[in-house]
């Protein structure tokens, strides 16, 4: 693992204790890091202390049998876990990934009871990147199956309604990428939805599903993207790349913006009723 401060570009080693295999997903929450990783024989859940590179494996089966790929994750303000976990590991031929045992599903883990629940929905048929409305009332999913060229597939993005307790109800469908498939997913302060797509990232709102804007990374796939502790920043981690991000968001006509590199010009209008600015930078 490698932690890079922004700010200087300083790259450092994090040597594992243990070391993992096929690190996909990851989040910071409340003075750690945890991560997904998606093979090998002890893929799961992960709690990694940064400075000590200590990890700490949180769940790695449901009901005694392995999961199959842990993708992504997700926490709520209590500390509940939503995680993703989906056969990418054995589909795409990783070592020691065993057939799978389970179907795809959503989980959600509640550390404080280490309670696990599968929230599994037939609707999503490979669930990829999540994310959590502002007020955690909402669960968004990306479908990614597109990706192993299934034909049923929607290219889309779901939300799910959350219960007391934390079950789903029925999933609607929020948003449909144009081409290829949806991957990391994350929620903007005001509500709106960032999708990681090929190419970038598409802005949207999740209440109409229309694309308010994009940020354009260029023969890239956008994975991973977290808010940065500067107002508006995002990170977002590509194949090839991670870019730092800035987006304001104001009440004006909308805009597609982000190519070239450190871009600060309107590239195109679009309809709609918000204004995004985006300026990118490689780091």
């Amino acid at each position: 693992m490698y932690a890079i401060d922004i700010d200087s570009h300083h790259v450092r080693r994090v040597d594992l204790d243990p070391q993992l295999e096929n690190v996909n997903g990851g989040t910071y929450h409340r003075g750690h890091v945890y991560v997904a990783t998606n093979g090998g024989h002890a893929r799961g859940i992960y709690k990694v202390n940064v400075t000590s590179g200590k990890a700490e494996a949180l769940v790695n089966n449901y009901r005694g049998r392995h999961l199959n790929s842990p993708n992504d994750l997700i926490f709520d303000s209590r500390s509940n876990l939503y995680f993703t976990d989906p056969t990418y590991g054995y589909d795409q031929g990783w070592p020691e990934v065993q057939s799978p045992e389970l179907p795809n599903a959503i989980y959600r883990f509640e550390p404080r009871t280490k309670a696990l629940t599968a929230l599994s929905n037939s609707a999503v048929l490979m669930p990829n990147g999540l994310a959590l409305s502002a007020e955690e009332k909402t669960l968004y999913v990306a479908d990614s199956s597109s990706s192993s060229m299934r034909p049923e597939s929607q290219r889309a993005v779901f939300a799910f309604d959350i219960r007391e307790g934390g079950l789903l109800d029925a999933p609607r469908l929020v948003y449909q990428v144009e081409s290829g498939w949806p991957d990391g997913l994350r929620v903007t302060k005001s509500g709106l939805l960032i999708v990681g797509v090929y190419g970038g990232a598409d802005i949207v709102d999740p209440k109409t599903g229309n694309l308010l804007g994009k940020i354009n990374a260029p023969d890239d796939i956008i994975f991973n993207l977290e808010p940065a502790r500067w107002k508006g920043v995002w990170l977002l981690t590509g194949k090839k790349h991670i870019y730092k991000v800035t987006i304001s968001e104001t009440a004006v006509q909308p805009w597609i913006a982000g190519n070239p590199p450190f871009i600060h010009s309107i590239l195109e209008s679009v309809a709609g009723v918000f204004g995004i600015g985006v300026s990118r930078q490689e780091l």
